[in-house]
């Protein structure tokens, strides 16, 4: 297999010169993986999982796939790389990247980077990623999601008040709150509850850095050797991994999911004896949120509606849209980390200011920092949603295609509620009202409108439909019709 790769990708290369077609799965190989045994299984494996995926390889920088992309145009990007390879501007160049494709705003892709302490990690997740997955318990370390109602099983260790905890054993139970007036106790209940639970989904948000992540209020400390992940005890006692699938999102955590050129660091840790088949986190210090936030209020703000990668792409949009909206030269703002770090938002400030002198917000800031520096580790295509609550908000979409023209149908039902469809009151001071979001069924290439009799505020792509509309009323349906000028 090492030596047909090459000769694999100079034949398709060869291919693609010739011709320009839709592909729905593209996996991209760096020269790293291609040439190592142990990680061209890894390459393998995620083929058979997707047996009509293009296989790509580039050298050392992502762009240099895009001639490949641009011939290709997936709507899925697997990206192998090991840990060494992988670090702030890998993340920052991969999200830019997928909005060069065509010649709109939007991304053109769902990406995600398959990777881990070591390549029998990669294949772990992989196989982990091969059948849907419903989240049904969670431990977390933000209060947001206390009430439990998404779980059947749950814990939490409390963010805004100190020493308070609580869990919910089952899934007809409310959550039973406690107190703790030893504040480094709080470590040893997460750990413990993490064991007793096996959770589903790992939800933080306190201090970290690439090689720790700390409970709340910086009294206990989770760190990383080796592929392994402690609790940092006087003696550090090794945290107990999992059979079956699960998702970490440290949702505020800074730093975490870079990896900082280093398999040592807390983001391999997870996707090897912390068992996660698939992450996603910020690979910057967080001081906004939006990008985070944005994507676990549309995860669990509608639940069942997106998979954890949806949800985190249909965030993304929703934001490039309120910058165009606002100011299309916004888009046009490149942050630069690479000179400024951090401090990248001073730099942001200060371009922005000389465009909405007199009219420039926290938030457009925010918005334009936020924009690449989150990063989805696993398969991009895995089915992972958040369990059906009865108290959702009770809408579908319905897709219909006929020659050029998609009939997209929002039908509400007697239970809906605008206010919980746009998660109203979770996290408002990173993410206000979010649109009604559908992730379509089928891509629509070049889409525009050619009908909107309800004057729908829409926002939408290839790939997604964002309503906008603050009137949606139940037991109502409201349809829109796009066109594809098929190229």
């Amino acid at each position: 297999m090492k030596k047909l790769f090459p000769l694999m990708f100079v034949m398709l290369t060869m291919i693609l010169q010739a011709q320009h077609k839709a592909t729905n799965y593209v996996i991209a190989a760096s020269e790293a993986v291609k040439n190592d045994a142990e990680w061209l299984k890894v390459v393998d494996e995620l083929q058979k999982l997707h047996p009509d995926a293009v296989v790509i390889s580039y050298q050392d920088s992502l762009n240099q796939l895009l001639p490949s992309l641009r011939n290709l145009r997936p709507r899925y990007l697997a990206v192998i790389e090991k840990p060494k390879n992988i670090n702030r501007d890998f993340v920052i160049e991969g999200n830019r990247m997928s909005r060069t494709i065509d010649d709109d705003r939007y991304d053109d892709y769902i990406w995600g980077v398959i990777t881990g302490y070591s390549p029998e990690d990669a294949l772990r997740t992989i196989r982990q990623s091969a059948e849907p997955f419903i989240i049904k318990s969670a431990l977390s370390s933000i209060t947001e999601v206390s009430s439990g109602e998404w779980f059947d099983k749950f814990a939490w260790i409390d963010d805004h008040v100190r020493g308070r905890w609580g869990e919910k054993t089952n899934p007809q139970d409310p959550v039973a709150i406690y107190k703790t007036d030893t504040l480094g106790d709080l470590l040893s209940i997460f750990h413990k509850k993490w064991e007793e639970i096996d959770p589903d989904l790992i939800i933080t948000a306190s201090h970290a850095t690439q090689y720790n992540l700390e409970m709340p209020y910086s009294v206990g400390n989770l760190v990383a050797k080796n592929g392994q992940l402690y609790a940092k005890y006087k003696e550090p006692e090794a945290i107990v991994s999992t059979n079956k699938p699960r998702v970490f999102f440290p949702v505020g955590n800074c730093l975490i999911a870079d990896m900082n050129n280093s398999d040592q660091s807390m983001a391999a840790a997870f996707l090897s004896s912390g068992g996660s088949t698939a992450m996603i986190g910020y690979v910057v210090s967080t001081w906004y949120g939006r990008n985070g936030w944005g994507a676990l209020k549309y995860f669990l703000a509608n639940p069942g509606k997106h998979t954890l990668a949806e949800a985190a792409f249909l965030n993304r949009q929703d934001m490039l849209t309120q910058e165009y909206r606002k100011d299309p030269r916004y888009l046009d703002v490149i942050p630069n980390f690479k000179t400024f770090g951090d401090a990248a938002r001073n730099d942001i400030a200060k371009k922005m200011a000389e465009l909405q002198p007199d009219n420039l917000t926290m938030d457009d800031i925010g918005f334009s920092f936020d924009r690449d520096v989150v990063v989805y580790y696993g398969d991009p295509a895995w089915n992972v949603r958040s369990k059906s609550i009865l108290d959702s908000p009770g809408y579908h979409f319905k897709f219909e295609n006929k020659g050029d023209n998609y009939t997209i149908t929002l039908t509400t039902e007697d239970n809906f509620s605008i206010d919980k469809a746009k998660g109203k009151g979770f996290k408002e001071e990173h993410v206000k009202d979010i649109p009604l979001a559908y992730f379509l069924p089928q891509r629509i290439f070049n889409p525009g409108i050619f009908e909107n009799k309800q004057h729908l505020d829409v926002a939408f792509d290839e790939n997604f439909l964002l309503i906008y509309n603050q009137d949606i009323k139940p037991n109502e349906a409201y349809t829109i019709i796009l066109t594809s000028k098929v190229e």
